[in-house]
């Protein structure tokens, strides 16, 4: 039967249905999870079935979530606010787990953090505090101390994301860059022609760093070895908001949530949803730890001298 806001016990004679929607560049998050659910006994092929769909891009995302809709999932995974906007239209019953999301209350998305309602809970990187941004800008000025502009390729969007969330998103970068002394060129990409006009603009605009988001369009790719080579270019350096695929590829800083820790929490709430708990009434959590993450192979290839005292605190150095 399909999967109810408040369902029964688990039962040990049959196998649970998880469906699991990300962008095709976020695959390898799926293991991490897969490792972290046997943690709570839950072991693909025996207690738990996964089902993976895997968004190739925007526009195929709100047919990936029906699709699962239609599979009796018993409980859906999502990876970004876009995705879980995109299950909840397809969906007001079947529960839904973010991995990690953006600002779902200021969204709209959730009623509260505390009690969230609906179908919907999981991780909020963002959501409930506005000195996140000011860290990553202070990190980039950090690393780049001649920093005057810098170039924002954002692809958190609407109609995709929700409004008000791009709004919150965009403005506390902008303030966080203005307390600096920093102008923010916003590059927002809609589109493929957004993005190849943000690479023309980048090619010549006076900028010193590159900050650039990790969703749908910024991950393809074909777009992120043409950014790469821009970068590379002009020797600039890209920081990234998450450890994600953009960072992976071509990032050359990210101070990012620990994906470990996102996987061990996802797991738990997949695991209180399907031995009985409502997801109205999970509280939605915040990341506890942040890890920042450097790229020093990439620095040194556009000559760029990373400071000791950031390689001092730097979590993880990839060479």
């Amino acid at each position: 039967m399909g999967a109810v806001l408040a369902s029964p016990l688990a039962r040990a004679d049959r196998i649970y249905r998880i469906g699991f929607l990300v962008q095709k560049a976020g695959t390898w998050l799926v293991d991490p999870f897969t490792s972290a659910l046997r943690q709570h006994g839950w072991v693909a092929g025996r207690t738990v079935e996964l089902e993976v769909r895997l968004s190739a891009s925007p526009a195929d995302i709100d047919a990936l979530a029906k699709g699962l809709v239609a599979s009796r999932a018993d409980v859906i995974v999502v990876v970004g606010t876009h995705m879980a906007a995109a299950a909840k239209r397809a969906t007001a019953k079947t529960p839904i787990v973010m991995y990690l999301s953006g600002w779902p209350v200021e969204g709209g998305l959730v009623q509260s953090y505390a009690r969230p309602g609906g179908n919907i809970t999981g991780l909020s990187t963002y959501g409930g505090s506005d000195k996140l941004f000011a860290k990553f800008l202070g990190l980039l000025k950090e690393l780049v101390p001649s920093l005057r502009e810098m170039a924002v390729v954002w692809d958190y969007v609407a109609p995709m994301f929700l409004e008000k969330e791009v709004e919150q998103g965009v403005g506390e970068l902008e303030r966080a860059a203005a307390a600096l002394g920093v102008r923010s060129r916003d590059l927002p990409i809609h589109a493929q022609a957004d993005f190849d006009q943000a690479l023309s603009t980048m090619e010549s605009a006076p900028i010193q760093a590159i900050f650039a988001t990790s969703g749908p369009f910024n991950s393809q790719p074909q777009n992120l070895q043409r950014l790469g080579e821009v970068a590379t270019r002009r020797r600039l350096p890209i920081m990234c908001d998450i450890a994600g695929s953009t960072f992976q590829n071509i990032g050359t800083l990210a101070y990012s949530v620990s994906w470990d820790e996102a996987a061990m929490r996802c797991a738990s709430f997949v695991d209180r949803i399907l031995r009985g708990a409502n997801p109205a009434e999970l509280p939605i959590e915040q990341p506890k730890n942040f890890q920042l993450v450097l790229h020093a192979g990439r620095a040194k290839r556009i000559g760029l001298a990373i400071p000791p005292a950031l390689l001092v605190r730097a979590d993880r150095v990839i060479e």
